[in-house]
């Protein structure tokens, strides 16, 4: 019989319904405890989804000597303190993305986990989802070849505010660390470490990068990125082989379409609907089960690449989150 894992929410912002939302469609698993700055948010929280705890702080959440693992899913300036409190307490953490501000403070939070021996992972969905197991599926089988190229946008309008989350520098700002790092992960997935890292921002008001387009250079590869959140792109994907070529549609990050195409088969379309963070959710509780302390499908050497990327980056672009200072 498999374990019945346990889970505490840390936050109740809209990620955090979001995976409350998907979670129920999940087996040999349950949120028992919700965590808020705010009590009262914390028991609104616990009523819609019928969870059994309500807790008014982080601290409280994670005593809880029940809970298993931690769904941190506060904004990306409080992802290191919020998942050292919980590695701390002994629990295992599935933290919302990115992992962290910086490659820095990953690299205090991975120490930490393995000297808990706990399970640390940064929900980064997408790579979960059915065509994004499918991509790999098809690279493995080398369908189209060696990939010698990948193009990817995720870009989208979102009207000014300054205190929002994707502008405000003090929650870790901009479209780097929110969306870019979607196409950034789609990329080191396949190609892993670049050689040379370039690319160009546009500064906003605040400070945060509201547009950027970026190049990676591998030994055989390239990659060029675009990312914004003050214009509509075409949010689409290709991965170009030396046999073939696989285009991710629309939304490519929730994996609505896949096409196929190559010398023998002109198009195969694999159609997923899903906006998956019960994927994710499913695979930690799995590695919880087996003991597993580190995910083979989204394993902490790619997040902190990942991170060493988007740090260079903001070196290039002179972009400094005020906690850093």
């Amino acid at each position: 019989m498999k374990k019945n894992i346990k889970w505490g929410i840390l936050a109740t912002g809209g990620i955090a319904h979001k995976f409350a939302h998907h979670f129920q469609r999940l087996s040999h698993t349950e949120i028992i405890a919700v965590g808020s700055r705010s009590l009262l948010r914390a028991k609104k929280f616990a009523t819609e989804f019928n969870i059994p705890r309500a807790y008014g702080s982080y601290e409280a959440l994670v005593e809880d000597k029940d809970i298993d693992a931690i769904y941190v899913a506060t904004p990306h300036n409080l992802h290191k303190d919020n998942t050292l409190m919980a590695l701390n307490a002994g629990k295992a953490v599935l933290c919302e993305k990115p992992l962290a501000l910086n490659q820095k403070e990953v690299l205090q939070m991975q120490k930490i986990a393995i000297q808990k021996k706990l399970l640390l992972m940064e929900a980064l969905w997408a790579r979960f989802n059915p065509s994004i197991v499918k991509v790999r599926e098809l690279l493995k089988k080398n369908i189209i070849g060696r990939v010698v190229f990948i193009r990817a946008d995720f870009s989208f309008f979102r009207e000014f505010n300054p205190e929002h989350r994707l502008f405000n520098l003090n929650l870790g700002g901009g479209a780097l660390l929110d969306i870019r790092v979607y196409c950034l992960n789609l990329v080191q997935m396949i190609l892993g470490k670049p050689l040379s890292i370039d690319g160009k921002a546009l500064i906003g008001k605040t400070g945060s990068d509201e547009s950027n387009a970026v190049t990676l250079t591998f030994k055989d590869a390239l990659a060029q990125i675009t990312s914004s959140v003050r214009y509509e792109g075409d949010r689409e994907a290709l991965i170009v082989g030396t046999k073939g070529r696989i285009i991710l549609k629309q939304m490519w990050h929730r994996s609505l379409h896949l096409v196929i195409k190559t010398d023998k088969t002109k198009e195969i379309i694999f159609t997923d609907t899903d906006y998956g963070l019960n994927y994710e959710t499913e695979h930690f509780n799995e590695l919880i089960r087996k003991h597993v302390l580190d995910s083979p499908i989204m394993p902490l050497k790619d997040s902190l690449e990942v991170m060493h990327i988007m740090d260079t980056l903001r070196d290039k672009w002179g972009i400094i989150y005020p906690s850093e200072r």
